[in-house]
């Protein structure tokens, strides 16, 4: 099977590029990170994805910089057409932010996860022409630079990407942690086989909401007002170097 062969439903069928489209694109998995924004920045809708319902694409200004965000679906295969999508409508880079589940409390309390590459326990990597058991996150050290400048706490590790958030079972909890994951989500591998196959610049860091490293698993706390600051600053200070870069360029 060709992996590079171009499919005969393409993501500019659905969408069309559009003039003056944001280039940096913030991603999230809830939607309260979206009222957030709201309530601090004015927001204008500029397009919609459609997962059953319209799900707005945003553009806002922050830092007197032009940038997007919108609401992603859980799960590699709709997080992946979305980003497709965003892609042909003209975006060049993207910040994924969610939560995931933790695998080794100690390692990552206090502190954000940068996923350094994923275990492909996923279906979606592979059309993208993902191989073998992992896919590299070539954007981790831009990102952990980033979060350095900013004084942000993180851990870069590998991380688990599965499509079956109920099978997570002990068994294979033990065997990932062994492998040295750190943390469990359901987008890393297919994204980044994404961004891979479409070279464009796709980031991504995690915050835990819940911890699998015990005889149970445990419901955790998130503090999304300040996960949504950092995505902010990062992605400002991306597409600001990005634009600086152009500059030089030209």
């Amino acid at each position: 099977m060709d992996n590079q062969e171009e499919g005969l439903l393409r993501p500019q069928d659905i969408a069309p590029r559009q003039g003056g489209f944001p280039e940096t694109m913030l991603v999230c998995f809830s939607n309260r990170m979206i009222t957030l924004l709201g309530k601090r920045y004015p927001v204008k809708a500029i397009g919609s994805h459609f997962a059953g319902v319209p799900l707005p694409i945003y553009s806002f200004s922050f830092k007197q910089q032009e940038m997007g965000i919108y609401l992603t679906c859980p799960g590699a295969p709709a997080s992946a057409v979305f980003l497709e999508e965003t892609i042909s409508r003209g975006a060049k880079r993207f910040l994924f932010f969610g939560s995931c589940g933790s695998l080794d409390g100690k390692a990552t309390e206090g502190k954000l996860i940068i996923p350094e590459k994923a275990f492909r326990d996923e279906g979606t990597s592979a059309h993208y022409g993902a191989q073998g058991d992992w896919v590299t996150v070539r954007s981790a050290g831009t990102l952990a630079s980033l979060f350095k400048q900013m004084e942000v706490p993180f851990i870069s590790c590998p991380v688990w990407t599965t499509d079956a958030p109920y099978r997570e079972t002990p068994s294979k909890i033990a065997r990932l942690r062994a492998l040295g994951c750190l943390a469990v989500e359901m987008e890393c591998a297919g994204i980044m086989a994404v961004s891979d196959f479409r070279n464009v610049d796709v980031y991504q860091f995690l915050y835990t909401s819940d911890r699998l490293d015990g005889p149970q698993w445990e419901k955790g706390e998130t503090k999304e007002a300040k996960v949504l600051s950092v995505a902010l600053e990062a992605a400002a200070m991306l597409n600001s170097c990005a634009t600086e870069c152009n500059k030089r360029v030209f």
